[in-house]
């Protein structure tokens, strides 16, 4: 009775209105073009083709020290323990280390929006008004071992019909039988526009990115709505290094190439004399968006600047950026060049 009260009261229309918040983070006017369904589904199979996967893991780069460094919003740190090993022992233990590191930096997987579709299973006019409280009856299949996309659950509204749940009411019911850790019944408020821009002024992207990955699930409009939102304040700000070593920075880097907004990605990284990180970054372009121009070049051990010249001058927006950042790398080797030359001679001498 309890049970049923509650399912009443949780899924009643009137409850649901209340709790249905404007989605307009994202801009939706990204450049190339609409995210209609097709290529939502598109670059879904993308992000899980294995080339992109080994270059967005490439370019996350694992920084130890970044990857387990403490949240302030997560529990305390425990003691820490400090053990005498051997060198087999200390091998052994740098390894669970680079597995637990790896475990840390699982990406969140990039999937199509959801879309609402009702299903209708049938119609039976003699139960219509049959409750006189005009409720929605929803039935559940709790079969332990079942994920939460699997799980069916249907609903009998007051006119009768038995229809599938709605991605809503869905959420609400998993979400009553089987709690997911830290997620909210309403939503929180950080995930309203203005609160989400004053966190994002602030700097807290990785509070975002965690906080909606326990809200919502990857699918969820919402969640793509704001992660897509934080990625692109990201790129503005160029604050990439705020991401690298986290497991954000691969679906930051897919959303860029996507949309064809890496030049401030691949600039960060020659600025920064990460020489590899910007040709990844050319290839995943590339990988993506294949009648690029500039995929007449393959990359090379031996070509890296050429190859990003070339993206530089044929498919860049920030080409004569992109040429400078260039120019001042290969002077900066000329330089280290030389200075290792003159140390080399006067060590000769």
């Amino acid at each position: 009775m309890l049970v049923s009260n509650l399912l009443k009261q949780c899924l009643k229309t009137n409850h649901r209105n209340n709790l249905r918040l404007t989605r307009h983070f994202a801009n939706n006017n990204v450049a190339d073009g609409k995210q209609d369904e097709e290529s939502d589904g598109r670059r879904s199979t993308l992000f899980f083709n294995p080339r992109v996967q080994q270059l967005l893991k490439d370019l996350t780069t694992v920084d130890l020290e970044k990857v387990f460094q403490a949240k302030k919003y997560q529990e305390k740190l425990r003691t820490p323990k400090y053990k005498f090993m051997t060198t087999e022992e200390l091998e052994e233990a740098l390894q669970e280390t680079a597995q637990k590191a790896e475990e840390q930096l699982q990406m969140p997987p990039v999937l199509p929006r959801r879309e609402e579709k009702t299903e209708i299973l049938a119609r039976d006019s003699l139960l219509k008004d049959w409750d006189p409280e005009k409720s929605t009856y929803i039935f559940t299949d709790i079969t332990f071992g079942l994920s939460d996309q699997e799980r069916l659950i249907v609903k009998r509204d007051p006119e009768g019909t038995l229809s599938k749940a709605t991605w809503e009411e869905r959420d609400r019911i998993n979400q009553l039988y089987f709690p997911f850790p830290g997620r909210k019944w309403i939503m929180p408020k950080m995930f309203e526009p203005e609160y989400l821009e004053d966190l994002l002024k602030r700097e807290e992207y990785m509070f975002i990115l965690d906080r909606a990955c326990v809200q919502f699930e990857p699918n969820h409009p919402d969640y793509i709505d704001c992660t897509q939102k934080t990625y692109e304040y990201i790129n503005e700000k160029k604050a990439f290094d705020k991401l690298r070593s986290t497991r954000h920075f691969g679906p930051m880097a897919f959303h860029l190439a996507s949309t064809k907004q890496i030049d401030n990605l691949v600039l960060e990284c020659l600025q920064k004399e990460r020489i590899d990180d910007a040709a990844r970054a050319v290839q995943l372009l590339h990988l993506i968006h294949p009648d690029c121009a500039s995929v007449d070049v393959p990359l090379s051990e031996q070509n890296k600047l050429e190859f990003l010249k070339n993206y530089a001058k044929k498919d860049s927006k920030k080409h004569g950026a992109i040429e400078l950042a260039i120019q001042a790398y290969e002077e900066l080797n000329r330089q280290k060049e030389e200075v290792k030359r003159n140390v080399e001679e006067a060590h000769g001498s």
